[in-house]
């Protein structure tokens, strides 16, 4: 499985933009892997898969509460966004049935 790992400067940046600016946040909404690599981002597989599988329905936060976050979006974006979906139908004994 893939995830978002950006650079300090990449995700500053990245913030930067979402929050101050109304062209690239079209874009990013319009087209994600563009705005991230216009933020900086390596077109690697990794994201591309990212935000193929992850990024299909963006709704972006408004400007004022991207800038509030700073500090919680540049932790994620530089420690890595992944998704991993726990296993809640597993028993008390601990089997987990195949499906």
């Amino acid at each position: 499985m893939s995830k978002l790992q950006l650079d300090t400067a990449t995700a500053n940046k990245l913030i930067d933009l979402l929050s101050t600016d109304d062209d690239f946040r079209k874009l990013f909404a319009s087209d994600t892997l563009a705005a991230l690599q216009k933020a900086g981002a390596e077109p690697n597989d990794d994201l591309k898969e990212f935000v193929a599988r992850d990024c299909a329905k963006v709704t972006l936060a408004d400007k004022e509460t991207i800038a509030g976050a700073r500090k919680e979006i540049t932790t994620m974006l530089t420690s890595g966004v992944g998704h991993s979906v726990p296993m809640l139908d597993a028993d008390h004994a601990g089997t987990r049935p195949l499906k």
